[in-house]
């Protein structure tokens, strides 16, 4: 397990009870991104999680293992907050791989659809912690065991199936999205939070933040009157049985699991931020992530809304049909 649901959901608009006044950082509703759920008021975590690991290794000609390719629905944000370049926890897989298998190996990460995952525990985390100091590891450090692990366990039975020469197939197609619409009422709104932080305190990186948020979200309020779509490069490969399909989006993981779901192929290994030549995402959330608000569902986070993740899932999978029924003809 790497990977957790990180928006926690109420019973209440958790912002305003709080009294947690955020100008250009969230939308006030019952759902909080990293929300205290020793609440009497927490009722669930908002979405599902992916705690599969899909692998894909590489031999030689001589099969001596080459590389080792890891997709995991979680974004490597462990110590996230640092000002530091880091890899975070790919940093430890990479090194705990390499420590069993020799320092050639190479480790290539993807992060599959997980815009609402995060490593971090919303709860049992006192019991994780146990857990940690007990094996006297950082949570990174566990993190690089558990996938080194499932490498492992792997491993023998994918070296039973190597393919030498596997159908590969690379389809790239230009895809339009339709814009998350922002509101009236939603531009107001953020037009007032622009005045507020205009008047408050100038200091620090927060207030440019915030300020750049509430102009962005502004700029899109405008765009969106002449320009109705968004466009995407979308890429989805065939290597063997196995499928790659790629977007530009921090991917609420509903998305990537219809697509995985309806994919005709074994495996399909779902590959978010894959920046393209119109650059990288936002958040693209689910249906329950726009009611519920909070940072990440809300008007300053998503150029694309549910209807656009869900146009991504039906082209991706229109693609896929295409690679598979080539075979079959």
């Amino acid at each position: 397990m790497v990977g957790h649901n990180r928006r926690a959901t109420y019973f209440d608009n958790v912002a305003a009870r709080m009294n947690e006044q955020a100008p250009g950082r969230f939308a006030s509703g019952c759902t909080k991104m990293y929300g205290n759920t020793n609440d009497p008021l927490f009722s669930h975590i908002e979405g599902y999680e992916d705690h599969y690991v899909d692998l894909l290794y590489t031999w030689n000609d001589r099969k001596k293992l080459t590389g080792v390719l890891v997709n995991l629905a979680c974004p490597s944000q462990e110590t996230e907050g640092e000002y530091e370049v880091s890899a975070d926890f790919w940093y430890e897989i990479r090194q705990e791989i390499r420590k069993r298998h020799g320092d050639e190996i190479q480790v290539l990460a993807q992060c599959s659809s997980a815009g609402d995952q995060s490593p971090h525990r919303l709860w049992y985390k006192q019991a994780e912690q146990r857990m940690l100091e007990l094996r006297k590891l950082t949570m990174r450090q566990e993190i690089g065991r558990r996938v080194a692990n499932a490498v492992d366990d792997v491993l023998p039975l994918a070296g039973q199936a190597i393919q030498f020469n596997p159908p590969l197939r690379h389809i790239v197609k230009e895809i339009q999205l339709p814009r998350r619409m922002i509101t009236d009422d939603e531009a107001a709104q953020v037009r007032a939070d622009l005045a507020k932080l205009e008047n408050g305190d100038k200091s620090g990186a927060a207030y440019y933040v915030s300020v750049r948020r509430c102009e962005n979200t502004l700029e899109r309020y405008e765009a969106q009157k002449s320009k109705k779509n968004i466009p995407m490069t979308l890429h989805v490969m065939r290597v063997g049985d196995i499928a790659f399909a790629t977007n530009r989006y921090e991917y609420f993981l509903d998305f990537g699991i219809r697509i995985k779901a309806r994919s005709p192929a074994v495996q399909t290994f779902v590959v978010q931020l894959a920046t393209d030549r119109h650059g990288t995402g936002t958040y693209l959330p689910t249906e329950r992530a726009i009611a519920g608000k909070g940072y990440g569902g809300g008007a300053y986070d998503n150029e694309v809304g549910p209807e656009g993740g869900q146009t991504i899932v039906e082209e991706t999978v229109k693609i896929l049909n295409e690679l598979w029924s080539e075979t079959k003809n």
